[in-house]
């Protein structure tokens, strides 16, 4: 999250929150371990737990909040973003008209 984090503020990657996807993606995932049995990073849930408050007080120092209560952004604000972005990365080119439609997940 740290790095994403980090890599949106540097407008190289569209907002937190707002990651590219396949159409249809939740479809295709077949393996969700609901339970979280298989799981090797959570297999330990105490040392999880620890590194899990560690990294989040980290990244609160870092960012100003908790992982799970980075601020969203606005259809017209990622819209901008990806504008700028496509401004700063494909220099010359026509910028394309970028619109966000509403998906019901």
């Amino acid at each position: 999250m740290d790095l994403t984090t980090r890599i949106t503020k540097l407008s190289a990657h569209p907002p937190f929150w707002w990651f590219a996807d396949v159409f249809g993606s939740s479809e295709m995932i077949g393996d969700q371990d609901q339970d979280l049995a298989k799981s090797s990073i959570r297999k330990n849930n105490f040392t999880f737990m620890l590194y899990f408050r560690i990294f989040s007080r980290y990244y609160r120092l870092k960012h100003g909040y908790i992982p799970y209560k980075t601020p969203d952004s606005t259809r017209v604000e990622v819209e901008g973003k990806l504008q700028e972005i496509f401004t700063k990365y494909c220099k010359g080119k026509t910028t394309p008209a970028i619109k966000i439609s509403a998906v019901e997940l």
